[in-house]
């Protein structure tokens, strides 16, 4: 019976992980190249007894391309992620909503810069403003059609050795090494939104409370018996 109660104990748990990780994805429903958290529960049988491992996963499916006509703004339709620098750390992201910072370089909206073949990725030329910028499938940037550079874009071997960091960026294991991403297709003026379903995860969340109120139930039902079983020990001894 106890076992029982410590398995229900860390339901409930695991519920309010599950109810944090939906609000999480709810609040980024409308950030581009957002992905979706998800939780797993798993049962285990270990000599201290059953217990349960929480674990939360990401969900990389790849989110709609919308068309913004911006030229800054881009997504990529196969596997593939962005390379950008924040503090040093090269981290990797689908989010695509690019801007031209204060000194010409191209940046995230948060201002780490994006990178390219030959590192942060300047559109002045000769120290003037931008004229039209081009970027074609392969990555690479032309500005009044002389080529600036090339779009870094990676891919990786394991997406489960990826890890959350700021924003819509991740940072991967030494073990799970940036690879160029072949097959990737940039397609400029466009970017990826997030693949959050707010009708899911709003169905994911009345089913949180429904587990919750049971949990809650049982626990106090567990409680009273072991109560109750502790009393009738206690008159025999």
């Amino acid at each position: 019976m106890q076992i029982e109660l410590k398995l229900m104990t860390k339901n409930l748990e695991a519920q309010v992980r599950r109810s944090e990780i939906i609000a999480n994805n709810l609040a980024n429903a409308n950030s581009p190249g957002f992905k979706r958290d998800t939780l797993f529960i798993e049962l285990l049988d270990t000599q201290q007894g059953a217990t349960a491992k929480i674990e939360t996963q990401t969900d990389f499916s790849h989110g709609n391309i919308r068309q913004t006509d911006n030229p800054f703004d881009l997504a990529l339709s196969k596997q593939g992620f962005f390379v950008i620098e924040k503090d040093g750390e090269e981290l990797y992201t689908r989010n695509g909503r690019f801007m031209l910072d204060e000194e010409g370089f191209l940046s995230t909206s948060t201002g780490e810069k994006v990178l390219g073949q030959q590192g942060w990725i300047n559109l002045l030329i000769e120290g003037q403003q931008v004229g039209k910028v081009t970027i074609n499938q392969l990555g690479e940037i032309f500005v009044d059609e002389q080529l600036v550079d090339q779009l870094r874009v990676v891919d990786f071997d394991n997406y489960q050795m990826l890890s959350k960091a700021s924003g819509n960026a991740f940072r991967t294991d030494p073990a799970n090494p940036p690879l160029p991403a072949e097959e990737a297709v940039v397609l400029q003026g466009r970017i990826e939104e997030s693949n959050v379903s707010v009708i899911d995860e709003m169905i994911g969340l009345i089913g949180v409370e429904r587990q919750f109120e049971s949990g809650q139930k049982l626990i106090k039902t567990l409680d009273h018996n072991l109560e109750k079983v502790v009393n009738v020990v206690g008159r025999f001894r």
